[in-house]
C-alpha cells in the first residue's frame, strides 16, 4: 500500500514538474534562438512627443498610436516597456515582405500587474518593415521602450503545478484505488467537504462576475436593483416600487413600445428599464420568494441592502444541497445497493450540470429567482420521495413539507411549478389504499398550496388587477411583451437552441466562446448568445433521447414515469420560454435539473441492470461528468465573465489566460 501511494505521488509529481518545465515554459526555450539587435526609427509624424535615438516615450491614451519603421528584421517577438493603471486593448498592424501596406495582425491586452502581457510573440510575413500599435483603454499607457526579439522570462507558477499535480493525484488515486465502492450513504464528510469546496468556488465566480460585487446608488437605481427596492417597500407594507414616475412616460400612447420609448426617453432617468410599469406605477415582476427569505429580512434586520453577489451565493448554496439532497432520496427509493462513487457522480451532474453555471456566469440578480424555483422543486421532490417510502402509508408530515416546498415555487419562477406533476408517479403506488385519502394527508398536500396560491393571488390582483397576472407582460423591456403573441415558428428554433446548440469551439482560452443563435424566423424574438445547449451543458443528459431504448433496463415503472414526466414537462417549459420570453442561457436552468434527474435515472438503470460490461458503462459516465464540470467552469470565462470596463475581472481573466496558455 505505501509502495503505491508513493508510486502514486512520484508519478504525479512527475507529470507535474515535467509539463511546468516544458510544454508551459516553451516561450522561453524559443525565445533563447533569436537574433539578437534590432533598431528601428519612430515615425515623429505620428507620434508628436519627442523620442530621442531607439528610446520611446508615449503616452498612447493621449497620442492614440505609436509606429515603428526601418525594422527590416526578421522578428518573433517583442516587449513593451510600459505602464497602465487600467487593461490596455492594443491593435497591432504591420507591414512586410509580403504587404506594403499595413494590414491587421491582432491585438493584445496589456497589463502592468501581469509580465506575460508585455511579451508578445508576433509572426509578420517575411521581414518586418513597420508595426503601428493603437491602444483603448480607459485611462493613460505610457510606452517607455519597445524591444524586439527579447528572450521569454521563465515563468515556473506554484499555483500552475499544485493544480496539475491535484489533477494527476486524482486521475491516478482512482485508477489505481478501489475507492468509494461501498454503500452510497457511507461517506457522508465526503459529501460535505465537496459541498464546502464547491461553494467557495461558486463564491469566487459570483464574485469576480460582472455584477457580482456591483455596488448600489438608490439615487441613480437600475434594473438590478429589484429587490433591494422590493424589500424597501415590503417594510413599508407596499407592493409598488418607490421610483419615480416621468411625466414623459406617463405621456406616451405605448409605453411598452421600445422604438418610441428609446427616441424619447433616457433609461433608467426618465423610465426603469425591466421593471413592470401599469397604471402609472412601477412593479417588480419577478417572483417575490425570493426577495421575502433574504433581501426583507436582511434590510429588517440590518437596515441595508442584500448585496446581489450575497444573495446570489446564498441561493446556489441553496440549490447545491438541495439537488445533493434530491439523489440521495432518488438512490434510496430507487438503487438502495448503489455505490457511494455512482451517487456522488449523479449528485455532481445534477447540481453543476443543469445550468446553475449559466446563472453564476453572469453574476446579477435575474438568475436568483430561477436557481431560487429550481432549488424549491428538488426540494419538494426529495420530501415527497421521503414521504413515499413506507409501501403502506405516506409519511404526512414530509408530504406536508414537500407541498409548502413546491407552492412557493410558484411564487419564483412560474413555470418551473409544472414539476408538480413528478408527483403523480411518486404516489402512483398509494392510489389504490384507502389510508391515502385519509384526511391529513389530503390537507397535507393540498391546504398549503391552497393558501400559498390564494397569498399569490392576492399579490398580483392587488398589482395588476387579476389573481392570474404575474405582471410580466407589462416589462419595460427590449419588446412590447403585451402584444408578444404566441407563434409556432418560434418554437422550432429556440427547442434547438435549448437542447442541441453546438458550442464555438478554438484553442484560445477559454476555448469555448459564444455564439448567437441564427433562425429564419422573421419577426420579434429575443435571443442571447448562447455557450450550448443543455445536452452540451451536460453531457448525460443525451441518454433522455434514447428513453425507450434504455426502457428494457428500467425495472421499475416508476422510474421510467419520472423520466417520461421529466423530458414532457421541460419541453413544456421550453416552449413557454421560448413564447413568454425568448431564448436566454439562463432559462437552461428552468428546466436543466429535470433532464438531469432522468438522465441520472437512466444511466443508473443500466449501471443496475445491464448484464455485460458495467465497468466501461460507469468510466463513459465518469468521462461524460468530468468533461462536462470542465466545460461548465470555463463558460465563467466566456464574455459572462469579463466584459469591457470591468478591469477588475479583466486582470482575473488574464492571469487564468496565461496560467492555461502556451507558445502563443
Amino acid at each position: 500500500m505505501k509502495k503505491k501511494i508513493f508510486k502514486i505521488l512520484l508519478l504525479s509529481l512527475i507529470i507535474a514538474l515535467g509539463l511546468e518545465v516544458t510544454l508551459f515554459n516553451i516561450k522561453f526555450y524559443r525565445s533563447l534562438f533569436y537574433p539578437k539587435t534590432v533598431k528601428y526609427s519612430i515615425n515623429q509624424g505620428v507620434n508628436k512627443n519627442v523620442v530621442e535615438s531607439n528610446n520611446v516615450t508615449v503616452n498612447l491614451m493621449q497620442d492614440n498610436s505609436v509606429e515603428l519603421t526601418d525594422i527590416n528584421k526578421k522578428v518573433y517577438n517583442m516587449y513593451i516597456e510600459g505602464t497602465s493603471k487600467e487593461p490596455a486593448s492594443i491593435k497591432i498592424r504591420f507591414k512586410d515582405d509580403g504587404n506594403e501596406e499595413y494590414y491587421d495582425a491582432g491585438s493584445i491586452e496589456y497589463m502592468d500587474n501581469i509580465i506575460q502581457s508585455k511579451y508578445i510573440n508576433i509572426h509578420p510575413m517575411g521581414k518586418l518593415q513597420s508595426i503601428l500599435l493603437r491602444a483603448t483603454t480607459t485611462d493613460d499607457i505610457y510606452i517607455k521602450n519597445i524591444y524586439f526579439n527579447v528572450r521569454t522570462p521563465y515563468n515556473f507558477n506554484i499555483i500552475r503545478i499544485i493544480l496539475l499535480l491535484v489533477l494527476c493525484l486524482v486521475f491516478f488515486t482512482f485508477k489505481e484505488f478501489s475507492l468509494f465502492n461501498k454503500k452510497y450513504n457511507m461517506y457522508f464528510p465526503v459529501v460535505i467537504f465537496s459541498i464546502g469546496l464547491i461553494t467557495i468556488g461558486m463564491y469566487f465566480f459570483v464574485h469576480f462576475s460582472n455584477y457580482g460585487k456591483a455596488s448600489y446608488d438608490m439615487d441613480y437605481p437600475n434594473q438590478h436593483y429589484q429587490y433591494q427596492l422590493l424589500a424597501r417597500s415590503l417594510a413599508k407594507g407596499k407592493f409598488t416600487i418607490d421610483l419615480k414616475v416621468s411625466d414623459k412616460l406617463k405621456k406616451l400612447k405605448n409605453p411598452y413600445d421600445i422604438s418610441i420609448r428609446d427616441r424619447l426617453l433616457i433609461t433608467n432617468t426618465d423610465y426603469y428599464l425591466d421593471y413592470a410599469y401599469y397604471n402609472g406605477k412601477y412593479y417588480s415582476y419577478f417572483g417575490i420568494v425570493p426577495c421575502l427569505f433574504m433581501h426583507l429580512p436582511f434590510y429588517l434586520i440590518s437596515h441595508h441592502d442584500l448585496n446581489n453577489s450575497l444573495a446570489l451565493t446564498y441561493t446556489c448554496i441553496f440549490y447545491l444541497i438541495s439537488a445533493f439532497y434530491l439523489v440521495f432520496h432518488l438512490f434510496e427509493r430507487y438503487f438502495p445497493k448503489a455505490k457511494f462513487k455512482e451517487y456522488f457522480l449523479s449528485s455532481l451532474s445534477v447540481s453543476l450540470l443543469s445550468g446553475i453555471s449559466l446563472i453564476i456566469r453572469k453574476g446579477f440578480f435575474y438568475g436568483i429567482p430561477i436557481a431560487f424555483g429550481a432549488a424549491l422543486a428538488m426540494l419538494s421532490l426529495a420530501f415527497w420521495l421521503k414521504a413515499s417510502r413506507d409501501d403502506e402509508k405516506i409519511n404526512t408530515k414530509y408530504l406536508a413539507i414537500g407541498s409548502i416546498l413546491m407552492a412557493l415555487v410558484a411564487g419564483c419562477r412560474p413555470q418551473i411549478f409544472a414539476s408538480v406533476f413528478l408527483g403523480i408517479p411518486i404516489f402512483w403506488k398509494y392510489l389504490k389504499k384507502k389510508e391515502t385519502y385519509h384526511i391529513k394527508n389530503i390537507l397535507a398536500l393540498v391546504l398549503p398550496m391552497i393558501i400559498i396560491a390564494a397569498l399569490l393571488m392576492y399579490y398580483n390582483y392587488a398589482r395588476f388587477g387579476s389573481v392570474f397576472d404575474f405582471g410580466a407582460n407589462y416589462n419595460l423591456t427590449s419588446n412590447d411583451m403585451t402584444k408578444r403573441g404566441f407563434y409556432f415558428d418560434r418554437i422550432i428554433s429556440g427547442t434547438f437552441a435549448f437542447l442541441f446548440e453546438l458550442p464555438r469551439l478554438n484553442v484560445v482560452f477559454p476555448f469555448i466562446h459564444p455564439y448567437n443563435i441564427e433562425s429564419n424566423y422573421i419577426g420579434m424574438t429575443i435571443y442571447e448568445s448562447m455557450i450550448g445547449g443543455i445536452i452540451v451543458i451536460n453531457l448525460i443528459s443525451f441518454i433522455n433521447l434514447f428513453l425507450f431504448k434504455v426502457k428494457k433496463y428500467i425495472k421499475n415503472k416508476e422510474i421510467f414515469y419520472i423520466c417520461l414526466l421529466s423530458i414532457i414537462i421541460s419541453i413544456v417549459i421550453i416552449i413557454a420560454d421560448v413564447e413568454m420570453a425568448g431564448v436566454l442561457p439562463r432559462y437552461m436552468c428552468d428546466f436543466g435539473f429535470l433532464l438531469s434527474i432522468s438522465a441520472v435515472l437512466l444511466w443508473m438503470s443500466i449501471l443496475t441492470n445491464y448484464k455485460g460490461n458495467t465497468k466501461l458503462v460507469f468510466k463513459i459516465l465518469v468521462c461524460l461528468v468530468v468533461v462536462g464540470i470542465v466545460y461548465n467552469t470555463l463558460a465563467f470565462f466566456t464574455d459572462g465573465f469579463i466584459v469591457f470596463g470591468y478591469n477588475t475581472y479583466k486582470k482575473v481573466f488574464y492571469y487564468f489566460y496565461y496560467l492555461l496558455s502556451f507558445g502563443v
